[in-house]
């Protein structure tokens, strides 16, 4: 039985093994030209107290402005149903319900999208942990056309698996790997008109194989509407333990895709938990000082909207409350090989949270690592002391989690499992509600 240290060192050479594959991930090659439609409705970005709705009038033609094809209607007292406030109510004229499939490209969907995404080429990418849409759905029929890079397509052990959540459930409603440069996939299929909340998210970490959306095909009479703002919102950046590496994996084999779960790691259960919105940027491997997967170190990816595949900077219009920071894992593996590391680490933490704090002047800062990497914590509590003195920012603020106790709650390469993501959730949740940050 390996103790502590052991599964720790075999996790590295499992990691450094199963890295080999990794590093040459910025390729994205997509094939086929955006298919023609015969109709395409744009949904443009509503306040929170107003919801928009796809209208499906059969006699709109192809010159009809897309403000034209938008409904935007105050929800009634009355109404219940979350997608009374999507359907234009006349007694004297009821809508026109349509007869034929509308197709949404990539900048309409773009409209529901959720955590950071890219619209590049007339492609959506989601290709961060937990990354995609959703709206409130009204139908019988969901198809979307994905493209995913060729570097990892035909590859098992590194696809991007994608999920479809409804409602609140947290299992999905399907789940699958995008096995094909391109090609259609149904998302969510009913003999009877449905109402829920359909979310879609890419399960997998931004450096394991590309997913980016096309086009989005609704079924006669179907029916989306924006999910409103919660008004609560957390940003995660961090490394492996973030993004779910082999948190549904078993330490006796290595990592695969199919076994990485970003859904339900501490970061996407403390949000829920919290009722905010959230966004992942996090990538296994990656340290401040040094990266064991790919080319890049937490200061390259943070301003990005997907450093993988794009120099573009990212806008941070919606403003977090919190930014929880969980970084410094994989540093230890450098600091051990080489003392050097052990202030390079301080000195780009410090530059991290002046990065931070420059794009987000408002949040509250919540800077982590769990205790098997505790021998970092006084690090990290150095740079804040430093910052906050060289400042006078008193927002930033420090955590120590949980880790693994028990050897059957490890993962792939000694990664946590999803009970493990769990405990370590309920410190971060208390910690949030000590600080009254909602």
């Amino acid at each position: 039985m390996l103790n502590n240290t052991g599964r720790f060192f075999k996790a590295l050479i499992c990691a450094a093994v199963s890295a080999s594959a990794l590093c040459s991930c910025t390729a994205v090659q997509n094939s086929g030209e955006i298919p023609e439609t015969s109709e395409i409705h744009t949904a443009e970005s509503t306040s929170v107290s107003e919801t928009t709705a796809i209208t499906t009038d059969p006699s709109v033609t192809s010159d009809t402005t897309p403000e034209q094809n938008i409904s935007t209607e105050q929800t009634a007292p009355e109404e219940t149903s979350a997608f009374s406030e999507s359907i234009a109510v006349s007694a004297e004229e009821p809508p026109t319900v349509q007869k034929e499939p509308v197709t949404l490209d990539a900048a309409a969907i773009s409209g529901y999208s959720v955590g950071r995404t890219l619209l590049s080429d007339d492609v959506l990418y989601m290709n961060h942990s937990c990354s995609g849409f959703r709206f409130d759905f009204r139908g019988t029929s969901l198809k979307a056309e994905f493209v995913s890079s060729a570097e990892y397509c035909y590859d098992d052990i590194h696809r991007a698996w994608i999920a479809v959540y409804l409602g609140d459930s947290t299992e999905p409603y399907r789940r699958f790997p995008l096995d094909r440069e391109e090609g259609e996939y149904t998302l969510f299929e009913s003999d009877q008109p449905t109402e829920t909340r359909i979310t879609v998210v890419k399960l997998t970490e931004e450096q394991f194989g590309t997913a980016g959306i096309k086009s989005l095909e609704l079924g006669a009479a179907d029916v989306i509407s924006r999910v409103p703002d919660s008004g609560r919102y957390i940003e995660f950046f961090g490394d492996s333990i973030t993004a779910g590496y082999g948190n549904e994996g078993e330490l006796s084999h290595g990592f695969d895709t199919s076994e990485e779960n970003g859904y339900l790691t501490y970061a996407p259960i403390t949000a829920r938990a919290l009722g905010a919105d959230y966004s992942m940027v996090c990538v296994s491997g990656m340290g401040l000082t040094d990266s064991r997967t790919c080319s890049f170190v937490a200061g390259d990816i943070y301003s990005k909207t997907d450093a993988f595949i794009s120099d573009q900077e990212y806008g941070f219009e919606r403003q977090p409350q919190l930014i929880v920071v969980n970084l410094g894992a994989n540093d230890s593996y450098y600091i051990n090989k080489d003392s050097s590391y052990y202030d390079l680490y301080e000195s780009r933490y410090y530059d991290l949270l002046v990065d931070i704090r420059s794009k987000n002047p408002d949040a509250v800062i919540l800077c982590c690592i769990c205790d098997y990497w505790k021998a970092r914590m006084p690090q990290i509590e150095r740079v804040i002391e430093k910052y906050t003195a060289d400042t006078g920012d008193s927002k930033i603020h420090s955590l120590l989690l949980p880790y693994v106790t028990r050897d059957e709650d490890y993962g792939s390469d000694a990664h946590p499992k999803i009970k493990v993501q769990y405990e370590i959730s309920e410190v971060l949740i208390d910690k949030i509600e000590q600080l009254g940050i909602f």
